[in-house]
């Protein structure tokens, strides 16, 4: 069995999947803290400070945006690949004879609330709202809390009309090719 083309192949998707959940588990804790620190460092600096560099906030801010928005939009791509390899690990899962195999006993979505795509948007979009309320903050408060408000919402939304029917197009479109 220990050459078993299906049995390689299912030791590849464990292992592809473990470093999938293990780089976005490290890039979800780290990302508010970096941000945090970002943020901290620069209000306890000379430029939020001194009234002649602080139109270069709007710019600092808009940046951490756009790198976090390009961080979620990474996890996204990986959240569809752990969904395909979870699908593909079913089925082999369901090859071998695996019945209680880590891939086909994998807990679903509770209200599609909690689950992998929820969880990570909540931290990203938490972050883009931070940075853009921090470019904003100090030059135009009131447009500072109202941006940041829409980045979270609008996203939110976006996420949500983003995540079903894509990760049901993954999931069926894998299931096609493995057939």
């Amino acid at each position: 069995m220990a050459d078993d083309p299906s049995t390689t192949v299912y030791q590849t998707i464990c292992t592809s999947y473990n470093a999938i959940t293990d780089w976005r588990a490290k890039l979800l804790g780290f990302l508010p803290l970096a941000s945090g620190a970002g943020v901290f460092y620069l209000l306890n600096s000379s430029v939020t400070s001194n009234a002649a560099t602080k139109h270069y906030l709007l710019p600092i801010g808009l940046v951490g945006a756009l790198v976090s928005l390009g961080l979620f939009f990474y996890d996204l791509r990986a959240i569809q690949v752990k969904d395909a390899l979870v699908k593909a690990g079913g089925v082999i899962e369901d090859t071998l004879g695996m019945s209680n195999g880590p891939f086909q006993t994998r807990p679903h979505s509770f209200l599609h609330v909690i689950n992998d795509v929820v969880g990570s948007s909540l931290i990203y979009l938490s972050v883009m709202a931070g940075w853009s309320f921090f470019g904003l903050a100090l030059t135009s408060p009131q447009a500072a809390w109202g941006v940041a408000i829409s980045v979270f919402l609008v996203g939110g939304v976006l996420v949500y009309l983003w995540s079903k029917p894509n990760r049901s197009k993954v999931l069926v479109s894998e299931d096609k090719k493995m057939k």
